[in-house]
């Protein structure tokens, strides 16, 4: 006969497994703490891997959607670049007549001024 140190009840030893590492060559509890202590054990893991998985897809499609959010802004401001290009074009272009307008105007002043002179 031997204690289980869980339940404290007095049982066969064949009621206990066998373990080289004990004085007598049984565990100090009995078969049926140590199944019900190994289902606890297997439960809490299994529940800690799916929350856990459940946490990694969870960051994942963050990161995902995250990714989606980012290329359509990247692809939104190539398109307002390409705006700003463009409109920097349009006003290169007005500048260069304004700066051709300019110096016509400039040579007619000065050509005026030579007539009067």
């Amino acid at each position: 006969m031997k204690k289980c140190k869980i339940c404290q009840e007095e049982k066969d030893i064949n009621d206990f497994y066998k373990s080289h590492l004990s004085k007598d060559g049984h565990r100090g509890t009995c078969k049926k703490c140590y199944v019900k202590k190994s289902n606890d054990i297997r439960k809490v893991k299994r529940t800690e891997t799916v929350s856990d998985l459940d946490n990694k897809i969870k960051l994942i499609i963050s990161k995902d959607e995250t990714i989606i959010i980012l290329k359509q802004r990247i692809s939104e401001l190539e398109q307002e670049n390409i705006k700003i290009k463009e409109n920097a074009k349009k006003i290169g272009m007005i500048a260069f007549e304004i700066s051709k307008k300019n110096i016509e105007l400039e040579e007619r002043v000065k050509a005026l001024e030579d007539r009067q002179t």
